[in-house]
This record gives C-alpha cells, sequence and structure tokens, in this order.
C-alpha cells in the first residue's frame, strides 16, 4: 500500500496481490504488473491457461423396449451425457468389452440373458467389478435385495421420473453407489 499513514482512506492488510499470485500460479496462470513509473499508477495483468471441459460421462442403457432406450437417452443426454443404447445382455457384454462405459443403466427382463446373470458375470470381472450398475425393472414381482445382492449399485423401478433418474446416475458416478464386497457376489 502507498499511504501507510493512520489516516488512510482505505483498509486492508495489504496481502492481496500476494493471495492473487498464489490462486493464479495454482490454476497454472501468471500474474505480473506493469508501469511507466512512479505516479502513472499500475497496471495488474492475470493470464489463465484456457479451460478445456471435461468429458462427458458415458451410460450405457441396456433395454429391450426400444421406447424405454429413447425415454432414457432423452433424459440422460439432456442432463449431459453421453448415451449409447443396446437391446440385449449379449450386446452389453460387446459394448463393456469394446469401451468401458463409466455407467450401465440395465434392465432386469433381458431376453436372451437375465439382468441378474449379467450383473453376476461383471462382478466377476476385474475391468468390470466396480463399474456402477444402475438396475431397473418393471416386473413387479423382482425384488431389491435380489437385485442389489447380485451386485447392483442402485435399484429402480419402471416408469422412473426423470429427477429421480438423473440423481441417481449423478450420485453412482460421483461414488455414492452401494459398495460391491465379495459378500455380495457368493
Amino acid at each position: 500500500q502507498v499511504d501507510g499513514s493512520a489516516s488512510r482512506q482505505h483498509g486492508g492488510a495489504g496481502i492481496g496481490l500476494a493471495l492473487v499470485r498464489k490462486l493464479v500460479e495454482f490454476h497454472g496462470g501468471k500474474v505480473w504488473a506493469e508501469s511507466a513509473g512512479p505516479g502513472h499508477g499500475a497496471r495488474f495483468l492475470v493470464r489463465l491457461p484456457p479451460l478445456t471441459p471435461p468429458k462427458p460421462k458415458r451410460v450405457l442403457v441396456v433395454d429391450d423396449e426400444p421406447a424405454i432406450q429413447t425415454g432414457l437417452e432423452i433424459i440422460l443426454r439432456k442432463a449431459g451425457y453421453t448415451v449409447q443404447s443396446v437391446g440385449t445382455g449379449a450386446d452389453a457384454l460387446a459394448a463393456i468389452d469394446g469401451d468401458l462405459p463409466d455407467l450401465v443403466i440395465l434392465d432386469i427382463g433381458l431376453p436372451d440373458l437375465d439382468g441378474r446373470d449379467l450383473l453376476t458375470r461383471l462382478r466377476r470381472q476385474d475391468h468390470t467389478r466396480a463399474l456402477p450398475v444402475l438396475a431397473l425393472t418393471g416386473v413387479a414381482d423382482i425384488r431389491a435385495e435380489d437385485v442389489l445382492g447380485c451386485g447392483a449399485s442402485e435399484f429402480l423401478t419402471k416408469p422412473v421420473s426423470p429427477g429421480v433418474l438423473t440423481d441417481t446416475v449423478r450420485n453412482l458416478l460421483a461414488g455414492q453407489g452401494r459398495a460391491m464386497g465379495p459378500q455380495q457376489l457368493e
């Protein structure tokens, strides 16, 4: 601060620029001052590197009903996710082996492979053991505890509201789902 007297008009400890410098450097930037000399004031410049937006999270939707696939795709894309949909368990395994998604939304009642069997397979493979899986079903006699016991991270019944779906997906991607332990696989 230029005026160090007790009668100065503006307060402060004079550490603002030091904090600015630390914050700017923390973010990979640079801060500097320019002046034409005494009595001409100073100009402080901050240069930050350009932001690179995060890659959108990839969600694999596994459901044999095209209308449900489309509805889930619309909701998830609107929420900012990249979505791939398949209609069978075999196609799901191929898609997961081809390019591991960040999360799987799995219909339990698939035509070729029961969703619980698919879950068990995913939990037994090293590269998919921790993959978040949201199980969905519209079948009334499927119990949540059975599906969760096979390794689902969460369980919802159809129809599901867009808000509940996106909240659940966001929580699972943030690691806030159920933990997959060996006791759930045996």
